[in-house]
């Protein structure tokens, strides 16, 4: 499971910030058509920072890989 951002201003905001120490987001885009802009599981149950304790309730959607064309 994945966590969907909702729109490119949550993006934005996590983009180059850490999310405990030095463990930085990384939200990335996924295979869906339209594409999500997701962050893993693993960011949000390792989250330290109170700041971003919002991410905990957006809504968890499962993994769908991108496909890229040869």
């Amino acid at each position: 499971m994945v966590y969907k951002l909702e729109n490119i201003d949550q993006v934005e905001s996590l983009s180059g910030q850490t999310y405990c120490n030095n463990f930085y987001f990384n939200p990335v885009q996924d295979g869906n058509t339209p594409s999500n802009w997701v962050i893993s599981s693993q960011e949000v149950q390792e989250l330290c920072r109170t700041e971003f304790l919002w991410i905990k309730d957006l809504q968890q959607i499962e993994w769908v890989a991108p496909v890229y064309e040869p």
